[in-house]
Protein backbone atom coordinates (compact mmCIF):
# COMPACT_ATOMS: atom_id res chain seq x y z
CA UNK A 1 0.00 0.00 0.00
CA UNK A 2 2.65 2.46 0.87
CA UNK A 3 3.99 1.53 -2.80
CA UNK A 4 1.13 2.98 -4.33
CA UNK A 5 1.14 6.20 -2.38
CA UNK A 6 4.63 6.77 -3.20
CA UNK A 7 3.90 6.53 -6.74
CA UNK A 8 0.82 8.88 -6.51
CA UNK A 9 3.12 11.76 -4.70
CA UNK A 10 5.91 11.28 -7.73
CA UNK A 11 3.09 12.62 -9.99
CA UNK A 12 3.11 15.68 -8.39
CA UNK A 13 6.38 16.77 -9.27
CA UNK A 14 6.75 19.04 -11.95
CA UNK A 15 5.96 17.94 -15.67
CA UNK A 16 9.58 19.23 -16.77
CA UNK A 17 11.28 16.39 -14.11
CA UNK A 18 9.14 13.72 -16.33
CA UNK A 19 10.11 14.86 -19.43
CA UNK A 20 14.08 14.77 -18.03
CA UNK A 21 13.31 11.71 -17.07
CA UNK A 22 11.84 10.43 -20.33
CA UNK A 23 14.89 11.41 -22.42
CA UNK A 24 17.07 10.32 -20.19
CA UNK A 25 16.16 6.76 -19.59
CA UNK A 26 15.00 7.04 -23.33
CA UNK A 27 19.11 7.65 -24.07
CA UNK A 28 20.18 4.67 -21.93
CA UNK A 29 17.55 2.42 -23.50
CA UNK A 30 18.01 3.25 -27.16
CA UNK A 31 21.32 5.03 -27.55
CA UNK A 32 24.24 3.19 -29.19
CA UNK A 33 25.97 0.65 -26.98
CA UNK A 34 29.50 2.49 -28.19
CA UNK A 35 28.65 5.78 -26.92
CA UNK A 36 26.92 4.11 -24.03
CA UNK A 37 30.11 1.97 -22.78
CA UNK A 38 32.43 6.24 -23.92
CA UNK A 39 30.17 7.44 -20.85
CA UNK A 40 29.84 4.19 -18.27
CA UNK A 41 25.93 3.65 -18.91
CA UNK A 42 26.17 0.28 -20.84
CA UNK A 43 26.38 -2.07 -17.25
CA UNK A 44 23.72 0.36 -15.63
CA UNK A 45 21.78 -0.82 -19.20
CA UNK A 46 22.43 -4.47 -18.72
CA UNK A 47 22.04 -4.61 -15.01
CA UNK A 48 18.82 -2.28 -14.48
CA UNK A 49 17.57 -2.24 -17.87
CA UNK A 50 14.11 -3.43 -17.04
CA UNK A 51 13.93 -0.72 -14.46
CA UNK A 52 14.86 1.56 -16.88
CA UNK A 53 12.15 0.50 -18.96
CA UNK A 54 9.92 0.96 -16.65
CA UNK A 55 11.40 4.52 -15.89
CA UNK A 56 10.63 5.35 -19.40
CA UNK A 57 7.26 3.29 -20.17
CA UNK A 58 5.92 5.85 -17.05
CA UNK A 59 7.53 9.10 -17.47
CA UNK A 60 6.58 9.28 -20.98
CA UNK A 61 3.32 8.60 -20.38
CA UNK A 62 2.75 10.97 -17.56
CA UNK A 63 4.87 13.69 -19.91
CA UNK A 64 1.97 12.25 -22.65
CA UNK A 65 -1.01 12.28 -20.35
CA UNK A 66 0.06 15.83 -19.38
CA UNK A 67 0.44 17.11 -22.73
CA UNK A 68 -3.19 15.83 -23.72
CA UNK A 69 -4.39 17.77 -20.86
CA UNK A 70 -2.77 20.82 -21.67
CA UNK A 71 -4.29 20.57 -25.46
CA UNK A 72 -7.89 20.22 -23.67
CA UNK A 73 -7.26 23.28 -21.29
CA UNK A 74 -6.12 25.27 -24.37
CA UNK A 75 -9.34 24.47 -25.97
CA UNK A 76 -11.37 24.96 -23.32
CA UNK A 77 -9.58 28.44 -22.36
CA UNK A 78 -10.35 29.52 -26.10
CA UNK A 79 -13.90 28.65 -26.14
CA UNK A 80 -14.15 30.93 -23.07
CA UNK A 81 -12.54 33.14 -24.29
CA UNK A 82 -14.42 33.57 -27.51
CA UNK A 83 -17.57 33.06 -25.25
CA UNK A 84 -16.32 35.70 -22.97
CA UNK A 85 -16.08 37.99 -26.21
CA UNK A 86 -19.49 37.05 -27.28
CA UNK A 87 -20.82 37.82 -24.02
CA UNK A 88 -19.03 41.49 -23.68
CA UNK A 89 -20.16 42.61 -27.12
CA UNK A 90 -23.79 41.44 -26.43
CA UNK A 91 -24.20 43.36 -23.15
CA UNK A 92 -22.43 46.29 -24.68
CA UNK A 93 -24.55 46.42 -27.40
CA UNK A 94 -27.63 46.11 -25.49
CA UNK A 95 -26.71 49.42 -23.18
CA UNK A 96 -29.68 51.93 -22.39
CA UNK A 97 -28.93 55.77 -23.20
CA UNK A 98 -28.55 56.46 -19.71
CA UNK A 99 -25.73 53.47 -19.06
CA UNK A 100 -23.98 54.81 -21.98
CA UNK A 101 -23.94 58.30 -20.66
CA UNK A 102 -22.12 57.14 -17.69
CA UNK A 103 -19.39 55.07 -20.19
CA UNK A 104 -19.03 58.41 -21.82
CA UNK A 105 -18.04 59.86 -18.63
CA UNK A 106 -14.49 58.52 -18.46
CA UNK A 107 -13.84 59.18 -21.92
CA UNK A 108 -15.13 62.86 -21.93
CA UNK A 109 -13.10 63.21 -18.36
CA UNK A 110 -10.02 60.99 -19.92
CA UNK A 111 -9.93 59.15 -16.36
CA UNK A 112 -9.73 55.54 -15.73
CA UNK A 113 -11.48 56.12 -12.40
CA UNK A 114 -14.18 58.08 -11.33
CA UNK A 115 -15.68 58.57 -7.72
CA UNK A 116 -19.26 57.41 -8.48
CA UNK A 117 -22.36 56.97 -6.09
CA UNK A 118 -23.01 53.37 -6.09
CA UNK A 119 -26.79 53.47 -4.70
CA UNK A 120 -27.87 54.59 -8.32
CA UNK A 121 -29.52 52.73 -10.11
CA UNK A 122 -27.50 52.70 -13.13
CA UNK A 123 -24.44 52.43 -11.56
CA UNK A 124 -25.21 49.69 -9.60
CA UNK A 125 -26.67 47.74 -12.89
CA UNK A 126 -23.80 48.18 -14.84
CA UNK A 127 -21.44 47.02 -11.82
CA UNK A 128 -23.78 43.71 -11.49
CA UNK A 129 -23.16 43.62 -15.57
CA UNK A 130 -19.77 44.00 -15.09
CA UNK A 131 -18.83 46.69 -16.88
CA UNK A 132 -17.63 48.84 -14.03
CA UNK A 133 -15.86 47.40 -11.06
CA UNK A 134 -15.12 48.74 -7.85
CA UNK A 135 -11.06 49.92 -7.31
CA UNK A 136 -10.14 48.02 -4.20
CA UNK A 137 -7.13 50.25 -2.68
CA UNK A 138 -6.16 48.07 0.36
CA UNK A 139 -6.43 44.49 -0.58
CA UNK A 140 -9.87 42.90 -0.80
CA UNK A 141 -11.57 46.18 0.42
CA UNK A 142 -12.44 49.17 -0.71
CA UNK A 143 -13.14 52.92 0.85
CA UNK A 144 -16.41 55.19 0.46
CA UNK A 145 -17.22 58.39 1.01
CA UNK A 146 -20.54 58.42 1.50
CA UNK A 147 -22.06 56.75 -0.98
CA UNK A 148 -19.91 57.29 -4.01
CA UNK A 149 -16.60 54.82 -4.57
CA UNK A 150 -13.92 54.92 -7.01
CA UNK A 151 -15.19 52.59 -9.80
CA UNK A 152 -13.39 52.11 -13.37
CA UNK A 153 -14.59 50.02 -16.67
CA UNK A 154 -13.52 46.25 -16.39
CA UNK A 155 -10.30 46.13 -18.55
CA UNK A 156 -11.61 43.02 -20.17
CA UNK A 157 -14.95 45.07 -21.31
CA UNK A 158 -13.00 48.18 -21.89
CA UNK A 159 -11.71 46.52 -25.62
CA UNK A 160 -14.80 46.17 -26.95
CA UNK A 161 -16.23 49.57 -26.06
CA UNK A 162 -15.75 51.82 -29.22
CA UNK A 163 -16.95 55.52 -29.38
CA UNK A 164 -19.81 54.57 -31.70
CA UNK A 165 -21.32 52.13 -29.02
CA UNK A 166 -21.34 54.65 -26.06
CA UNK A 167 -22.48 57.60 -28.69
CA UNK A 168 -19.13 59.45 -28.35
CA UNK A 169 -19.90 63.14 -29.93
CA UNK A 170 -18.31 63.69 -33.01
CA UNK A 171 -16.01 66.31 -33.45
CA UNK A 172 -18.53 68.51 -34.97
CA UNK A 173 -20.64 67.74 -31.57
CA UNK A 174 -17.93 68.56 -29.85
CA UNK A 175 -17.25 72.00 -31.43
CA UNK A 176 -21.17 72.27 -30.56
CA UNK A 177 -20.96 71.48 -27.27
CA UNK A 178 -17.59 73.75 -26.65
CA UNK A 179 -15.23 70.69 -25.29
Amino acid sequence: MEFLKSIFDLTKLPSRFFVLFSVISGFILFGENELLEKIKLLKLKDDFGIYVGLVFLLSTGIVLINIIIWIFSEIKRQINKFKLKKHCVEIINNLDFQEKSVLREFFLNNQSSIDMPIDDAVISGLLNKGILKINKQFGGSFIMTGMTAPVSINKIVEKYINFDKINFPTEKQKKILNF
